[in-house]
């Protein structure tokens, strides 16, 4: 498995490009969430590890603690290039989907706490994920379905940090 990436700052403004493969040998086990691609190109609800997988994503982050103190966000856009006729392993993230192939828009929206709140953050998180069924594979609609497991989601989490 390889992973590149290049980030340049600007400002409060950073962006993200990157890419990684995985050899068609086998899966990267990752256990404890460890997310091997992380800070590369995982995105949310993504594993790209499996095998003879390649991702590519271009992340946009932007801190607006100058207008208003704690708040961030990030917009990005990733690309999963999976082996169509790999069996995909059970724990799969998007089950529905299996090997498809999928593009993914990401927002996060980020507000940490300050003074006698320090280390509580809020996050609004946003996906909107386009699965690939129209390929040869285990779940493609050459195989005889047709069910879309495209989907969106949205989550609102709160963190605190000890």
């Amino acid at each position: 498995m390889w992973a590149l990436r290049a980030v340049t700052n600007y400002g409060p403004a950073k962006l993200l490009v990157s890419a990684s493969h995985t050899d068609e040998g086998a899966d990267m086990i990752a256990p404890w969430r460890g997310f091997l691609t992380q800070g590369y190109t995982r995105s949310m609800t993504q594993t790209d590890w499996n095998a003879d997988s390649d991702a590519y994503k271009v992340q946009f982050d932007y801190d607006f603690n100058r207008y208003v103190s704690g708040l961030s966000a990030f917009i990005s856009y990733s690309v999963y290039d999976r082996n169509p006729i790999k069996k995909p392993y059970q724990s799969m993230t998007n089950r529905a989907t299996q090997n498809d192939d999928t593009t993914q828009w990401n927002m996060d929206i980020a507000y940490k706490c300050s003074g006698s709140l320090k280390g509580l953050e809020f996050l609004a998180r946003f996906m909107d994920q386009n699965n690939d069924i129209d390929r040869v594979g285990t779940t493609g609609a050459a195989n005889g379905n047709t069910f879309d497991s495209s989907n969106k989601e949205m989550r609102l989490e709160a963190n605190y940090r000890f």
